[in-house]
C-alpha cells in the first residue's frame, strides 16, 4: 500500500548549523524491540492480522487472488498457529532481507496490497521468542527459525533444505494452551471480512445474503443493549471506526443507533503503524464522513426497490425494515407487519418449545444476531456459552431433533421468517454444569463419644480426624467438648495439641489420649459433669510435669540461654546486632585481651553453648524454647543475661553500638579503634584499684591502734 505523501514546505533563516535526525546505533536493539512488539496492544491480534494479510497480499501479486489461503487457528489438542499461502515464495536473500531489516517492504509502492511498513513480518515475536518461516521458492522448500538472541536483536536461521516443487510462505507459531480461545474468537471476528474467505479450521459467522452487500457496505441495528459497531475494510483488513473522532455536524442524528461496515479500496484511509488502528486525519475522516453519506443513501434507495420484490428473503426484508425504522423514515401502512421489532413465531407445542434465556418464549426479536438453535444433544442448556440473540428449539417429548427440524421449517415459512439462521445446538461450546456432590450423611453425626486421631497438621474435614469410641469415662481422661468437631469454645485447640505432641515427644514424655465429646444446640452437655480433665487445664501443668521428669532439662535449658546471648540485649529482648564472633576472631581476641578477659569468657561460654543446642537439632531447640516460655523464664534473668549486663557496665559504649564492633567491620567503623576502646578502660580500672590500695595503705599506717586506748 503507497503511504500518504504529504509534501512539507520549510523556511528559515539565520541558521549557523543544522544536523538530521537518525537512529542511535548503541539503541538499535531498544528500537528493534518498540518496532517488534512496542506498537501491538494486542498481540494475539497482531499474529493473526499481520500474517493473514501478507499470505492475502502474496495471492494477489501471484495473480491468484481467488485461491484462499489456507490457516490453522490453535486447538487444545495441536496449539499452534499456522497461515500457508502458494504465492511466488521467497529465495534465502529475500528471506534474510525482509525477516531481518525493520522498514524493509516490497509492496509500498502499490496500492494492490495492503502492507507496506515492513513491520508485520516480524509480529511473531510480539507473542513468541520463535517462529518458523517455510518457503517453497525456486525448486527449493527452505526451513527457518527466527529467535530473540541474547542481544535482543533477533535473528534468523536457515536450518533445512530440500527439493520442493511448490511455491508460497508458511509460518508457524507455537501458542500457549491458555490463549486457544481468545485465538478462535478473533480469528472469527477477523477472517469473516477477508474475500475469499481462508479456508480455516473454525466456523466463521455465515456469508451475509448477496442482496444485504451494498457498493459502499452494509447497515444493520444496533447491537442488543444500544451499543453501535462501526467497521472500515480496506484490502482484507478490518479496522474499528470511532464515531466520537468524526464531525457529527455532518452525519444524521440516527447514527449512534445503527451499526454498518464501510469498504474501502487500499489506500483510501490512512492507518496507524500497528495497523489496529485508522489514523485519523482530515483525509481519513472526510473519507468516513462520505462513505457512511453514500451508503445509507444507497441502502435506502436499494431497500425502498426491494421490499416485497423478489430476490430478498423475508427475514432479511425484516432486518432492513429495521433499519429504516430507525433512519425514522416513512412507510406504506401495508408494512406495518415486517417493521415491528419481534415477531411471533407460530408453531405447536406438541412439536418442541422455544427457549430463549433459559424461559419459554413465542416471540423472537429481530436482529441480524439472532440464530435459531435446534437442540440435538439434549444437555442441560446451563452448560451452553449462548448468545443473548440464540434461541433454542427443544423437541417435545417423545419427538427426536429431525421432527422438531421439519416442524421448525413450517413454523418459519408460516411466521415470515424465511432466511433467519437456523443452525444445531452441538456446534456451540459446551462445559459441564458444576454438580454440587450429593451430601452423604456421616455415621459420625450419630455418636457423641470420640478419640482423637494423633496428627501433624489437622485441617477441614475435621470430623476426619476423629474416631468413634465406645467407652465409660474415667477420672483419668483427657477431654475436650466438641461441637461440628471443633473444640467448644476453645479456637486453639487443634494448633495446642500439635504444640504439646512435640514437646512431649521431644522429650520422651508420654501424650495423653484426648477423648472428645460432642455437643449440640438441642443437645447441649454440661462440662461440669463431665468425668475427667478439660484439655486446657491438663496443658498448663504440663511444662512442669516436663520439668520435673527430665534430670537434665535444666542444663540444657542454660546451654540454650547462652546460645541465645548474641540475640538477647540485656532485657531479654532480641536485637538485631549481628551473631557472635568466628572461632578465627575469637582467637585473635583472646591474643590481644587473655582467655581469661570477661568478653573472651562470655564469648567461650556462648560457643560452647551453642554447640550444645546445635546438637539437639532444629525441631528439638524450638520445642525447648517453647519450653522455657511456658515456664515463664525470662531470657533476661538468666546467667548470662548478668555477665552480658556487667560487660555492658563496664563498657558502657558498647550499649549503643553493639559488642560486635569488635569483630563486624561494616558496622559501626573499624574493630581495632574498639579494642583500643576496651583496652583502655582496662588500664584506666586497673590505675583506679591501684589508688584504691595506696589510698587504703596510708589510712590503715594513721589508723589509731587499740592497745593504744589502753
Amino acid at each position: 500500500m503507497k503511504p500518504s505523501d504529504d509534501q512539507r514546505a520549510i523556511h528559515s533563516s539565520g541558521s549557523t548549523a543544522s544536523a538530521s535526525f537518525g537512529i542511535s546505533h548503541k539503541d538499535t536493539p531498544h528500537i528493534m524491540g518498540l518496532l517488534r512488539e512496542g506498537i501491538y496492544s494486542d498481540k494475539i491480534l497482531a499474529v493473526l492480522r499481520e500474517y493473514s494479510s501478507n499470505a492475502w497480499d502474496s495471492h494477489r501479486e501471484a495473480g491468484i487472488a481467488d485461491r484462499p489461503i489456507e490457516i490453522h487457528v490453535p486447538t487444545y489438542d495441536e496449539p499452534l498457529f499456522t497461515v500457508r499461502d502458494h504465492g511466488k515464495g521467497l529465495s534465502r536473500d529475500e528471506v534474510f532481507e525482509i525477516y531481518t531489516q525493520y522498514g524493509a517492504s516490497t509492496r509500498r509502492g502499490t496500492n494492490d496490497a495492503v502492507g507496506m511498513l515492513g513491520i508485520g513480518s516480524k509480529s511473531g515475536f510480539a507473542y513468541s521468542d520463535s517462529f518458523t518461516v517455510i518457503s517453497h521458492h525456486g525448486g527449493v522448500k527452505r526451513i527457518y527459525i527466527a529467535v530473540l538472541d541474547p542481544s535482543d536483536k533477533g535473528e534468523i536461521q536457515l536450518v533445512h533444505e530440500e527439493p520442493s516443487a511448490e511455491t508460497g510462505i508458511e509460518i508457524q507459531i507455537a501458542t500457549r494452551p491458555a490463549d486457544v480461545h481468545e485465538f478462535n474468537t478473533k480469528a472469527s471476528q477477523l477472517f469473516q471480512h477477508y474475500s475469499p474467505r481462508p479456508a480455516i479450521n473454525i466456523i466463521l459467522p455465515p456469508i451475509p445474503e448477496a442482496s444485504t452487500i451494498l457498493t459502499h457496505g452494509s447497515l444493520c441495528t444496533a447491537d442488543q443493549g444500544g451499543s453501535t459497531r462501526w467497521i472500515a475494510v480496506m484490502g482484507c483488513v478490518p479496522y474499528r471506526v470511532n464515531i466520537d473522532q468524526l464531525p457529527r455536524d455532518q452525519l444524521g442524528k440516527f447514527m449512534p443507533r445503527i451499526s454498518g461496515s464501510l469498504f474501502f479500496g487500499i489506500g483510501e484511509v490512512q492507518v496507524s503503524a500497528s495497523r489496529e488502528e485508522l489514523k485519523y486525519t482530515d483525509r481519513t475522516k472526510a473519507a468516513l464522513v462520505e462513505k457512511i453519506n453514500d451508503l445509507v443513501d444507497e441502502f435506502v434507495q436499494h431497500t425502498l426497490g426491494s421490499l416485497g420484490g423478489a430476490g430478498i428473503s423475508p427475514w432479511e426484508m425484516r432486518l432492513r425494515a429495521q433499519v429504516l425504522n430507525t433512519l425514522e423514515l416513512p412507510f406504506p401502512e401495508d408494512w406495518n407487519e415486517i417493521t415491528d421489532p419481534h415477531v411471533k413465531l407460530i408453531y405447536d407445542a406438541a412439536d418442541f418449545s422455544l427457549v430463549h434465556n433459559r424461559s419459554a418464549s413465542t416471540r423472537i426479536s429481530v436482529s441480524k444476531d439472532v440464530r435459531l438453535l435446534i437442540d440435538d444433544t439434549g444437555e442441560d442448556l446451563v452448560g451452553y456459552r449462548l448468545a443473548f440473540n440464540d434461541y433454542v428449539i427443544r423437541p417435545a417429548p417423545g419427538k427426536t431433533f429431525g421432527e422438531a427440524k421439519i416442524a421448525l421449517d413450517a413454523a418459519i415459512e408460516a411466521s415470515g421468517m424465511v432466511g433467519v439462521r437456523v443452525e444445531f445446538l452441538s456446534i456451540c461450546p459446551y462445559t459441564a454444569p458444576y454438580k454440587k456432590p450429593k451430601k452423604v450423611n456421616n455415621p459420625k453425626h450419630k455418636v457423641s463419644t470420640f478419640k482423637l486421631i494423633p496428627r501433624t497438621h489437622y485441617k477441614n474435614p475435621y470430623s476426619a480426624h476423629w474416631d468413634t469410641e465406645s467407652r465409660v469415662p474415667d477420672k483419668g481422661d483427657v477431654y475436650v467438648v466438641t461441637h461440628n468437631f471443633k473444640a467448644d469454645q476453645y479456637r486453639d485447640f487443634y494448633p495446642d495439641y500439635i504444640a504439646d505432641d512435640a514437646l512431649c515427644r521431644a522429650f520422651d514424655f508420654t501424650m495423653p489420649k484426648v477423648y472428645g465429646y460432642k455437643t449440640t444446640d438441642k443437645k447441649p452437655i454440661n462440662p461440669a459433669l463431665v468425668v475427667g480433665t478439660e484439655y486446657r487445664v491438663w496443658r498448663k501443668d504440663l511444662a512442669k510435669q516436663i520439668l520435673d521428669s527430665t534430670p537434665d532439662l535444666p542444663d540444657l535449658i542454660v546451654e540454650l540461654q547462652w546460645a541465645r546471648l548474641e540475640r538477647e540485649n540485656i532485657h531479654g529482648h532480641y536485637s538485631h546486632r549481628p551473631g557472635a564472633p568466628s572461632s578465627q576472631r575469637l582467637a585473635a581476641m583472646v591474643n590481644d585481651l587473655g582467655d581469661q578477659h570477661s568478653i573472651n569468657r562470655l564469648y567461650t561460654r556462648h560457643a560452647h553453648a551453642a554447640k550444645v543446642v546445635q546438637g539437639l537439632g532444629a525441631n528439638k531447640a524450638a520445642v525447648l524454647t517453647d519450653l522455657t516460655k511456658r515456664l515463664n523464664i525470662r531470657p533476661g534473668d538468666s546467667e548470662a543475661a548478668r555477665e552480658l549486663k556487667a560487660i555492658l557496665d563496664r563498657y558502657p559504649l558498647f550499649a549503643h553500638v553493639g559488642i560486635s564492633s569488635l569483630w563486624n567491620p561494616t558496622g559501626t567503623g573499624n574493630p581495632g579503634i574498639w579494642m583500643d576502646y576496651v583496652q583502655l578502660v582496662d588500664s584506666n580500672h586497673k590505675l583506679t584499684q591501684a589508688d584504691a590500695a595506696r589510698a587504703a595503705k596510708k589510712a590503715k599506717n594513721h589508723a589509731p591502734r587499740l592497745h593504744d586506748h589502753s
